[in-house]
């Protein structure tokens, strides 16, 4: 089984059957608690004791993992989940996870990053980051889909977190995305970025933006350093992230009064379109041109091209729209090189104001 594949397979198991779980947390830990401001001495130890007895299911086989772990999400799948129980619960549950975090089991350590994301406390990142470095592709996917969940959490409740602690735990996932190898991850990377980068300003200052441009910069750089048929193999996580990039900046899936994205991001975004139109342009120019590789490498760079037009055009300015996809795709391959040189090159318009001071 390829690694996609068994990250999926973990994944699937992980995810299936959330909703269900919820009449269980409401009959096992009352309202009162998970909704309470100041908890008392016996509604911690009630708090304790739930943790207890889910716990050991943790470790054990998928069943008894999965039973575990919708028992012990489930209170924080009920409305109007408090701070104060958040972190108490963090106090019980992180001595638990922890260890998990390095089972030998995929499944275990996997199972034990996205509740260690759905916490949505302080102690989140700080776990999650564990997994990212982790040896086994399935793990740091994992840790990834953590931090989507994490930035989910932080987007649609009363966040636990500081600006700056969000914006560190963003940083971490992006740090991966300079160096990894396995496109699935890359794109688990990718979707928690999303996810910070649909962050509303009046959750957490400045995450929004800081989210943004950091994929635009670590995807910008792995497309500047990509050769042969690089740019073909990772089309998915290119093309992914350039529409990330677009949906931030055209506010596709925030409320319309959210404040525009600041002039340095949306300058990143586009040298990062910039840096990607240049690689497929290595490509073409490196050799036969499979019917399948043209294909995707026209999905690379429409979407490429639509990040820096909404980019150019968030900046005050008219750019023009040059179809660069319809010369791949039409195999204008010298049309194509010289439009991008003029766009992407020396002396182009993204080496000039307001893409560079």
């Amino acid at each position: 089984m390829t690694t996609t594949l068994v990250t999926r397979a973990i994944l699937t198991a992980c995810l299936v059957g959330l909703a269900p779980a919820a009449a269980l947390a409401q009959r096992d830990l009352p309202p009162e608690i998970v909704r309470g401001s100041d908890l008392s001495a016996v509604q911690t130890q009630q708090l304790g004791a739930y943790v207890a007895q889910h716990a050991p299911g943790l470790s054990g086989d998928q069943v008894q993992v999965k039973r575990a772990r919708l028992a012990l999400l489930a209170p924080l799948k009920e409305s109007q989940v408090s701070i104060s129980f958040r972190l108490a619960y963090a106090r019980a549950l992180v001595p638990v996870l922890e260890p998990l975090l390095k089972h030998q089991n995929d499944l275990v350590a996997v199972n034990a990053l996205q509740i260690a994301g759905e916490l949505g406390t302080p102690d989140s990142p700080v776990l999650l980051a564990q997994g990212l470095t982790d040896g086994r592709a399935p793990v740091r996917y994992g840790a990834a889909f953590g931090h989507r969940r994490l930035f989910e959490v932080l987007a649609s409740g009363t966040p636990a977190l500081t600006p700056k602690q969000a914006i560190d735990a963003a940083g971490a996932v992006a740090r991966v995305l300079a160096g990894e190898t396995d496109a699935h991850v890359m794109e688990g990377c990718e979707r928690a970025l999303e996810a910070a980068a649909r962050v509303p300003e009046a959750q957490l200052r400045g995450v929004r933006a800081e989210a943004v441009g950091m994929l635009a910069r670590q995807i910008g750089e792995r497309a500047r350093g990509m050769s042969g048929t690089a740019p073909a193999e990772f089309a998915g996580v290119l093309t992914r992230a350039s529409k990330i990039a677009s949906d931030a900046i055209t506010l596709a899936h925030m409320d319309k009064n959210e404040p525009p994205l600041p002039p340095p991001t949306l300058a990143e975004v586009g040298r990062m379109a910039g840096a990607i139109l240049l690689s497929a342009r290595a490509r073409l120019a490196a050799g036969e041109v499979p019917e399948r590789v043209r294909a995707a490498l026209a999905q690379v760079v429409s979407a490429a091209e639509a990040a820096y037009f909404f980019a150019h055009s968030a900046l005050g300015e008219r750019p023009e729209n040059r179809d660069l996809a319809g010369m791949v795709s039409g195999a204008r391959d010298e049309d194509f090189a010289k439009a991008v040189e003029a766009l992407a090159g020396a002396g182009g318009v993204l080496s000039r104001p307001p893409f560079v001071r």
